[in-house]
């Protein structure tokens, strides 16, 4: 048998602290690429990818289908491993020959080039590494024009400081830095001596003692004696300066995290007016807090092998079962992945100390989990980017959330399974629109009441998909609740910083609650009244409905404010709640502000802009418009038809809507029924056509059927708002990516232009998470932020949504042309979580919680708005019926719908049978492994996931 031939290529390289390796034998070819944590990964000739742990044990790496899915490994995996194997034999030995050779026929997006990225051969032109001398590596940040230097390693949450000027003399500050556990090479060594304070560090602190027990938790040993040491230090002082505070604070801060197995490492920004902690724990330390904390890890594939079961599969995914981390079952868990990692430090931080407190204080001016460029590559190649100008390459694609959630966590990766499912689904719905207005075409001799009578047929259809789409979502969530290990996730979550306990039940705090409904209320009171009060005044109805939709946009983001201010007041104790009480708030208020000035055009506006004459003659005068009427008939304002048209429209001040305009009118909304004389609706016909009556009506006759000035304003202010909120979306987007962009280059523009020496290139200095500190101060993922916000985002394609649903059965086109906008609001969405937006908190989740009831409540006003067009602003065929038919007719299209809805409810399970077998399955096999190495079963706490 010839000798295997190896050849290792690019060993060492910083960013991905792996080696690989390439062997060829007689039969197979295999790619082996190293871990840190000692694992080793093994892509072999037929395409299967294996992972072997420290003692040789061998398991399907589950794990990795967060980058690629199985598919792909499957099925190109074996060309990626022969290719390369060739070349290794062949003796080529530089990275990018080898990336050349085996990739130029393929597209940088394919699973090939995917899985020879992941292995660790694929270079992307984007990455651009560029080595400036002494290692540092430079590497371009797509969108940005231009490079910077790459220090993600040896971070996994970063702590931003102000820098100080201590109370304490130089030599006794590096005393105290050495002393602490920092680490720093002189290129990045922090010099005291001539740093600037910041404004929020001028002054005094008062009671010192009692602000650093703030910061330090009682219920910590560690933290304990840091707070020891700082009211030793300070020795019950009334008052102490601001930087002699701040350093104390500083060193006991360090102290504490070294005494908890963490490093850290500091350097200064490149105009060094902040410093930066680059906080991490090596892997034995994080299996540690992953025992103390009792994290919620999914078994290996090999673990179910040792007592001979398999990982069960439901709904074509691989259930694996959670357990709780022990050192002593270490092998039989998973990973970490980048999100726990972040986790975990972040759980042994705010175990000692408070994290906000810190903040608040100005110790810190912000925090966030360190940025990963590899990640953020792989992200970008595989979810941001796009190659083709076509829709098929806009889509997204079905693997992007695992890779989402590897790196943001569940939280983040619901919202985009949600928003990814409504992408799919508005497929099928803009096909739906394209068959109706197929059928609409005048090339098949329909007429207005046909084709209107189709646009109710969508509408039936528009609800049921609704309704599908909401069901079918529920139980996809519901099953990645289970798959991701979030079952209980909100049992283990954070208490919010502001949260006072004494206050719970209070008379402020039930006050607080009251004010908050009573300010709710009156601001819709408010909108409703500006917006009649617009409407009447602007007779031009293309300027009004503009106008009302400027209105709309100015009262949305008004509330976006008061509604945040409103909550806080409300005193919530864990983020969940807060984020259940603000979107409530929100989006009852949001939803009614885009939906009222649809609604009043549809409904209010003829009534309350109605025509009233002295007589009849006066009332056809008026109406009549020749340019309506049908060319091949000779219409005048006498013709029997066209009054007969006019007398169907008049308001009956003994019936429902007469009563309306009265009670309308004595508001100061409009005028009161006039009497003598008769009032019609204001509506002025713009397309007519004259129809025959025979399909209910008893005899046959013929009557004059019109689409009038309300229906066209309507289908106006619809696209409008449409437009206009598409737009905003995307303005929001682009909007913090330009500031970013500006702040970073202002800041290296600063360091150029105060940096002594000649020689050295400012940009080259500027480094990764420094950017990432723009990006918090910028574009922060936080509610009212530019860089967006869990409930921002999700409210945004919500309300698209309730607009389609409600008013999309008037302009079925309005699906397609949805699925566009949400198609490329999607795709800039992609760019700013990975590359603008500051890495958020990798939050866990247990699905979608609160939004299911508010699309639910959607749902049902939808049903109801409908069933109001059909029978009022539509010309069918319920023409032909008398009032209290058509009003019988709405109630039956509400109570079938609502039948119709809970029985697919009831059909659509919640969670899936087969999730459900798996988790049973699961149970079984946690025991079972536990009971054969004679161990008790162990405890399902749950972990703080959050």
């Amino acid at each position: 048998m010839p000798q295997a031939t190896s050849l290792r290529l690019n060993p060492g390289e910083e960013a991905v602290a792996t080696s690989r390796e390439i062997r060829r034998g007689d039969t197979e070819v295999t790619i082996d690429r190293s871990g840190t944590d000692g694992t080793l990964t093994r892509l072999s000739t037929d395409g299967t990818l294996s992972r072997y742990d420290t003692d040789g044990t061998v398991f399907r790496n589950d794990t990795e289908a967060c980058l690629i899915s199985r598919t792909n490994f499957t099925k190109w995996g074996g060309q990626v491993a022969a290719g390369l194997g060739d070349l290794a034999e062949a003796g080529e030995s530089k990275l990018e020959g080898a990336t050349a050779a085996v990739l130029e026929n393929f597209d940088e997006d394919s699973p090939v080039s995917q899985i020879a990225n992941y292995v660790g051969f694929g270079v992307s032109e984007e990455s651009g590494e560029e080595d400036s001398g002494g290692g540092v590596h430079m590497k371009l940040v797509p969108g940005m024009g231009g490079r910077l230097r790459i220090d993600d390693s040896d971070a996994i949450i970063v702590l931003v400081l102000p820098k100080v000027t201590p109370a304490k003399d130089d030599q006794q500050a590096s005393a105290c830095s050495d002393d602490n556990g920092m680490s720093a090479t002189d290129d990045d060594s922090t010099s005291y001596s001539d740093s600037i304070p910041s404004e929020r560090l001028l002054g005094h602190v008062e009671q010192p003692t009692e602000q650093a027990k703030q910061i330090f938790r009682e219920v910590d040993e560690v933290a304990e004696r840091a707070d020891a040491a700082l009211v030793a230090e300070f020795k019950g002082a009334e008052h102490v300066h601001a930087s002699a505070y701040q350093e104390g604070v500083r060193v006991q801060l360090a102290i504490a995290i070294r005494q908890s197995h963490m490093r850290i490492t500091s350097f200064e920004s490149i105009d060094r007016d902040v410093v930066f902690w680059k906080i991490t724990a090596d892997h034995e330390t994080l299996c540690d807090y992953a025992e103390k904390f009792l994290y919620r890890t999914p078994y290996r594939a090999s673990a179910y092998r040792i007592v001979n079961m398999e990982p069960p599969v439901a709904c074509g995914e691989v259930m694996h079962a959670y357990g709780n981390y022990t050192r002593r079952d270490a092998r039989y868990f998973q990973p970490f992945r980048e999100a726990d990692k972040a986790r975990l430090v972040y759980q042994e931080l705010q175990r000692m100390f408070d994290m906000q407190a810190l903040e608040v204080q100005g110790v810190i001016t912000c925090w966030f989990p360190a940025c990963k460029y590899s990640e953020m590559m792989s992200l970008h190649r595989q979810w941001v980017r796009w190659r083709c100008p076509n829709l098929c390459a806009l889509l997204p694609r079905k693997g992007d959330v695992e890779a989402i959630r590897c790196y943001f966590g569940e939280e983040i990766s619901f919202f985009y399974r949600f928003y990814e499912s409504y992408i799919y689904s508005l497929l099928y719905l803009a096909m739906w629109g394209f068959l109706i207005l197929t059928l609409r075409q005048r090339m098949f001799g329909f007429g207005m009441t046909s084709r209107h009578n189709l646009n109710t047929v969508f509408g039936m259809g528009l609800i049921i998909w609704a309704i599908w789409f909401l069901l079918s979502f529920e139980r996809l969530a519901a099953t990645e609740t289970v798959r991701w290990g979030m079952v209980g996730n909100k049992a283990s979550e954070f208490q919010r910083h502001d949260y006072q306990f004494n206050k719970t039940g209070s008379l402020q705090h039930t006050l607080y609650n009251i004010f908050g409904k009573a300010c709710t209320i009156s601001y819709l009171i408010v909108f409703v009244t500006v917006i009649f009060i617009v409407s009447m005044s602007i007779r031009d109805p293309t300027l009004s409905s503009y106008v009302q939709t400027g209105l709309t946009f100015i009262f949305s983001f008004t509330w976006s404010k008061a509604a945040k201010w409103i909550v806080q007041r409300e005193n919530k104790r864990t983020q969940s709640r807060y984020h259940r009480s603000l979107v409530f708030r929100l989006a009852m208020v949001k939803v009614f502000i885009f939906l009222w000035p649809l609604f009043r055009l549809a409904f209010l506006k003829p009534v309350t802009s109605k025509i009233c004459g002295s007589g009849w003659d006066d009332l056809y005068a008026v109406i009549f418009v020749q340019s309506a009427m049908p060319v091949a008939q000779n219409f005048t304002q006498s013709s029997p038809i066209f009054m007969d048209w006019v007398q169907r429209q008049v308001i009956h001040r003994r019936r429902p809507m007469g009563i309306l305009v009265n009670l309308l009118g004595e508001m100061g909304i409009g005028e009161p029924l006039r009497d003598p004389g008769e009032c019609i609706r204001g509506c002025y016909p713009t397309s007519c056509e004259v129809v025959h009556m025979h399909l209910f009506a008893e005899h046959h006759h013929v009557e004059l059927a019109c689409r009038t000035t309300c229906y066209d304003d309507l289908r106006r202010s619809l696209l409008s708002l449409f437009a206009t909120q598409t737009a905003f979306n995307l303005l929001f987007v682009i909007v913090p990516m330009v500031l970013v962009w500006y702040e970073t280059r202002k800041e290296i523009a600063v360091a150029e232009k105060s940096s002594d020496s000649s020689s050295r290139d400012p940009r080259e200095a500027y480094s990764l998470l420094q950017y990432q500190e723009k990006c918090y101060a910028h574009a922060k993922y936080e509610y009212g932020s530019w860089g967006g916000s869990y409930v921002e985002d999700f409210l945004g394609v919500v309300l698209s949504l309730a607009v389609l649903v409600n008013f999309a059965m008037l302009c079925p086109e309005l699906a397609a042309v949805g699925i566009i906008a949400e198609v490329l609001t999607y795709r800039i969405l992609a760019y700013r979580m990975v590359w603008v937006t500051c890495r958020p908190y990798p939050a866990g989740s247990e699905g979608i919680g609160e939004w299911a009831t508010v699309l639910e409540a959607i749902i049902y006003i939808a049903i109801l708005i409908n069933s109001l067009l059909i029978i009022d602003l539509m010309r069918t065929s319920l023409d032909e019926f008398s009032a209290t038919s058509k009003i019988v007719f709405a109630l039956s299209w509400c109570l079938g719908l609502g039948l119709v809805k809970i029985y697919m409810k009831v059909s659509m399970s919640d969670p899936p049978r087969t999730v459900q077998q798996a988790m049973d399955y699961n149970h079984e096999f946690v025991q079972t492994l536990h009971t054969s190495r004679g161990r008790a079963r162990p405890r399902s706490t749950a972990s703080r996931t959050t």
